[in-house]
């Protein structure tokens, strides 16, 4: 994991040696690994915690859980490359638990308790042996001592059930490490205000799913808190998923995405509930990207499906009931590879997509799972990069190319 050096030299002695010290202490003790190191007072002003695992947080109770165990991962199909594949993981199970006298804030994963430790679920994983925390609350990370930012503005809430994350914000990591926790509502307490918390201008698409949700829990209120504040609270209720994303891709591997059964099936459900019923599966969908990691010949793509009558949309600019309908009528769907793909959620069984993709992210087995489980036929194609070490790079697919794969295919048969 890497580290953050941001003490001036003498500091980075002392702190070192201090907490040589506290280790060494530790390891005096009879009850030996199980010992949670305490942090002194001084160091916790400074608001530096000892990371621990969570169920050794205050008041830690598990209230509801689904059993996890060994699930397939289904690996892309790349044009040229591959034809797929599984990966058998051992996929852990979901649950609902309580914590008490904690504090959290906006697009972190750190829950903080007021004796100077600290949890943070994805930081236990393996795959964070070479995945990159992005919390941005992070100050420094030495080991188990984390130091994390100070927020000045406190917001007090008795009783909350958290919704936010490190990428929280984003629509595909929304749906799928955040959107799947509310499947939990229904085992929370119902003679308790809930607070639910996300950040002020949440993406309205998101509201809209968290609201279809939250209609028959008339003890639940959505509470808006803004980004730069510390939630701080009594009774936390938190959900740990199995499905995982890591939170940056600068290391192309398919453990850095896992999306367990429980979500591919939590997915197949409310596609059922929010789409309409009995659609026309019709539609041709290009769907459109600007900026950094699009086709450099994007307007010479785009024409030609174009001609093939596909409609270019932005999902982000669609309202949400528009959004999923479309997709839900949707026989045929290619673009840029990104975040609009995880619209195809929402789709019908059967539906071809084809996602152009630069190297770097080929191995992205994001909704492969999903499209494997509701019979779509999805593939990945990848063309000559800008930049093969940026997972951000734009990069061209010869149009020849594209025509070929879609005439040996027989992609776009009626």
């Amino acid at each position: 994991m890497p580290i953050l050096r941001l003490f001036n030299p003498f500091f980075r002695f002392f702190y070192i040696k201090l907490i040589k010290a506290l280790n060494l202490l530790a390891s005096l003790s009879s009850n030996g690994a199980s010992v949670v190191q305490q942090i002194p007072r001084k160091l916790r002003k400074n608001s530096s915690f000892q990371l621990i695992p969570i169920d050794q947080l205050p008041g830690f109770t598990k209230i509801a859980e689904s059993i996890g165990g060994i699930e397939n991962i289904v690996l892309p199909k790349i044009v040229g490359l591959s034809n797929g594949g599984i990966i058998s993981v051992n996929m852990p199970g979901n649950y609902l638990c309580k914590v008490n006298n904690v504090s959290f804030v906006p697009y972190s994963d750190f829950i903080r308790s007021e004796n100077g430790h600290v949890a943070n679920e994805k930081l236990h994983r393996k795959e964070y042996d070479t995945l990159i925390p992005r919390d941005r609350d992070i100050v420094e990370i030495k080991g188990k001592i984390i130091r994390l930012a100070k927020k000045k503005d406190k917001i007090h809430s008795k009783v909350t059930f958290n919704l936010m994350g490190t990428y929280s914000h984003n629509w595909a990591h929304f749906l799928s490490q955040y959107y799947p926790k509310l499947s939990f509502l229904n085992d929370l307490p119902k003679d308790e205000d809930i607070d639910l918390i996300i950040p002020k201008n949440t993406d309205v698409h998101i509201k809209y799913l968290i609201n279809f949700e939250l209609n028959k829990c008339p003890n639940i209120n959505i509470l808006e808190v803004d980004i730069e504040s510390e939630i701080v609270c009594e009774k936390l209720y938190h959900v740990s998923l199995g499905t995982f994303l890591g939170d940056e891709a600068c290391f192309p591997t398919p453990f850095a995405i896992l999306i367990s059964n429980s979500t591919i099936k939590f997915w197949d459900k409310k596609a059922m509930q929010l789409a309409p019923s009995n659609s026309k599966q019709y539609r041709k969908i290009f769907i459109g990207r600007k900026g950094s990691r699009s086709l450099k010949n994007y307007t010479e793509v785009l024409n030609f499906f174009a001609d093939l009558g596909f409609e270019e949309i932005f999902p982000h600019l669609l309202n949400i009931e528009d959004k999923i309908r479309i997709f839900n009528e949707a026989k045929y769907i290619v673009g840029p590879g990104a975040s609009g793909f995880a619209n195809s959620i929402f789709s019908q069984s059967g539906t071809r997509i084809l996602a152009f993709m630069n190297s770097f992210r080929y191995l992205d087995t994001l909704l492969h799972g999903f499209s494997d489980y509701k019979n779509h036929e999805f593939w990945f194609m990848t063309g000559k990069d800008d930049n093969l070490k940026d997972m951000n790079s734009s990069y061209e697919i010869n149009l020849n190319e594209i025509k070929l794969f879609l005439e040996e295919k027989n992609f776009l048969s009626n």
